[in-house]
């Protein structure tokens, strides 16, 4: 999800899709209606259907009220109505759905929060919301603090991040939590592999620092408008240019031959104005952007499928890419990124994805193409 600054797009639209995200398996988008509708895996029940199909072609998530936002984890996925209440489905090993138990659904269910949330993210194993008056509240896994209350306690129903700041929005990853706040500052807690909490810790062996069991705030940074979460951290900032840092391809990369574990927020270069990052953690990682122009461009590893389509899947870690243009046939207003996919909606009111297709979440039978490196159109219901 994305904290309330934007830069204007440069054009207008009647927008069908109004918000959309994806998962390792999957994709969901919200419809301008109020309807969510899924595509891709669905071995938990997080396409929200009451079933455990896979799904090649977008469903419609059963009992669900009308809806203005979604967010989708590794298994599971969560939503804002309309009425600003929190509505979760799928897996459950950590209590992820916040209904007080580890029992998973197929369709959604009630989160209890106190107040109306503004900002939702699911994550690997934990889901974190933002309150209309600035809080955090997290619930599900806490192995490595990521819920940031202090604890490694897990957690069935949602309890509150320890920070005194007031939050626009926040966003989930593997073991780790981040949030914006209205100050732009950014806060992160939880799992620090590679130093992706942006606290410039000294790592014990190299890559590992120490786990954070309250907010750390990232270091010179600049105003944040959103954070971003992949296997390191990007921040979209008020000026619309883009800052990374932690397990992350930059130039030292090209050097080195591998990935670089940067503790200190570097600028992307080779960007335009940006309107919205996203960011994968796959086969290969990788990042995507959508310019003010509505052009999408991906930067990161080469054997991603979200970099280049159909240009270096067979050298892992051999030659890491700048910014690069991905070929839409037309301007782009949204984008999101799972784990090895991504999808752009366009102004024209076209959904079209990329990468692979091990679930059918490109919008495909998944034994009929595993791979996509150009995008392809997934129909809108």
């Amino acid at each position: 999800m994305f904290a309330a600054y934007q830069v204007s797009p440069a054009w207008a639209q009647t927008e069908t899709v109004i918000d959309i995200d994806a998962s390792g398996t999957g994709t969901c988008v919200v419809k301008n209606n109020g309807s969510v509708w899924c595509v891709g895996g669905n071995e938990y029940g997080q396409l929200g259907d009451g079933a455990t199909i896979d799904r090649a072609l977008l469903t419609q998530v059963k009992g669900l009220p009308k809806s203005k936002a979604i967010s989708v984890g590794d298994a599971h996925a969560c939503a804002i109505d309309q009425r600003s209440r929190v509505w979760c489905w799928g897996r459950n090993q950590q209590g992820q759905l916040g209904r007080g138990n580890l029992i998973p659904s197929t369709k959604p269910v009630l989160v209890a929060i106190t107040g109306r949330a503004v900002s939702i993210a699911a994550g690997f194993d934990h889901t974190c919301v933002v309150l209309s008056k600035g809080k955090i509240a997290c619930w599900g896994g806490n192995s490595h603090g990521q819920l940031g209350d202090g604890t490694r306690i897990q957690r069935k129903k949602p309890v509150l991040v320890r920070t005194k700041e007031k939050a626009t929005q926040t966003e989930t990853g593997r073991w780790y939590s981040c949030a914006t706040f209205r100050s732009g500052v950014v806060q992160c807690w939880g799992r620090n592999f590679g130093g992706q909490l942006g606290n410039q810790p000294v790592l014990a062996d190299g890559y590992n620092g120490p786990d954070e069991l309250l907010p750390v705030p990232v270091t010179d940074i600049g105003s944040a408008a959103s954070v971003h979460l992949g296997r390191g951290t990007c921040v979209l900032l008020r000026d619309a240019s883009v800052r990374c840092w932690g397990y992350y391809w930059t130039e030292i990369a090209r050097e080195v031959g591998e990935p670089a574990y940067v503790l200190w927020p570097s600028r992307v270069e080779g960007l335009g104005q940006v309107l919205r990052i996203t960011s994968s953690n796959g086969i290969g990682d990788a990042t995507c952007a959508l310019e003010r122009s509505g052009t999408v461009k991906c930067w990161g590893d080469d054997s991603s499928p979200l970099v280049t389509p159909g240009v270096g899947q067979d050298n892992f870690f051999e030659d890491p890419l700048p910014p690069t243009d991905i070929s839409l046939p037309g301007a782009a207003v949204l984008i999101a990124s799972g784990k090895d996919h991504a999808c752009a909606y366009l102004a024209s009111n076209e959904l079209w994805c990329w990468g692979t297709n091990w679930y059918g979440q490109l919008g495909v039978p998944a034994d009929q193409e595993l791979t996509q490196y150009e995008p392809m159109r997934l129909a809108i219901p």
